[in-house]
């Protein structure tokens, strides 16, 4: 793609998000607002769906300066959207990686601007992992496993929250995101033990909707430790008459 391409693209990107965070900021309800969300999210996604693009970046400042406005009603979605974001950092260095005679330079630094800006907003991500709303706190718990800049500091704060949350959807929520942030760290040996104790301590002790939520962390990454253990436990859970995800995830 040539550079005036690219620029003409996007800047068709850009309007697009526009176009949907009106409409995500006049919603009156929560249909509105996962509607507009959803197309938010397309317009900063290429690859299928699967990679960030040139503009994410900037949804990702969009998205941390409505999250950080007071009374903005649709923080929970913000949230999401932050976490799919900080999700979807990693694949087009893994492409670049594998690559021989392509260069992926432009998309790597589209990721690195984008995994910077997400972590802009941690200390957010941590003060609403308490948050008076199970659905708030759960996805901040998401978003903060994938962009945390303290990982020991973070899995304690997962861990404590996982153990004293009520709500066992926003508790199956703190499990994966316990999971998450360790399966990232697994190089950290220190890491990678308190990860290996809690994932026997929870598998032996939680519902199966907090199992199967705890089975996404590695079944829904690429290749860990935990992969084929964690295809038997999502195998395993009986869920298929619950809830098991919030109305802004879906």
């Amino acid at each position: 793609m040539g550079r005036v391409e690219g620029l003409e693209e996007e800047s068709v990107l850009r309007a697009a998000m526009a176009e949907e965070l009106a409409r995500w900021d006049a919603a009156v309800d929560s249909t509105a607002a996962a509607d507009a969300s959803l197309s938010f999210l397309e317009a900063a996604y290429e690859y299928s769906g699967d990679a960030i693009n040139a503009v994410t970046a900037e949804a990702v400042s969009e998205m941390l300066t409505r999250l950080r406005s007071d009374g903005y009603r649709w923080r929970a979605e913000v949230l999401t959207s932050l976490w799919c974001f900080g999700s979807a950092v990693g694949v087009w260095r893994r492409m670049a990686a594998g690559a021989t005679n392509v260069s992926y330079d432009e998309k790597v630094a589209w990721e690195d601007r984008v995994e910077e800006r997400v972590a802009d907003g941690v200390g957010e991500y941590r003060r609403l992992v308490h948050d008076a709303d199970p659905e708030v706190r759960s996805m901040a718990a998401l978003v903060l496993s994938c962009s945390s800049t303290d990982a020991h500091r973070d899995f304690d704060l997962l861990e404590k929250a996982f153990s004293s949350e009520s709500v066992e959807l926003a508790r199956a929520c703190f499990g994966e995101a316990t999971a998450t942030l360790g399966r990232r760290y697994a190089h950290d040996a220190d890491l990678r033990d308190r990860v290996e104790r809690f994932l026997d301590a929870a598998l032996d002790t939680q519902p199966d909707l907090v199992r199967f939520r705890i089975a996404l962390a590695f079944t829904d990454a690429p290749a860990n430790p935990w992969s084929d253990q964690a295809k038997a436990w999502e195998r395993n859970a009986d869920v298929k008459d619950r809830q098991t995800r919030w109305p802004c995830e879906v």
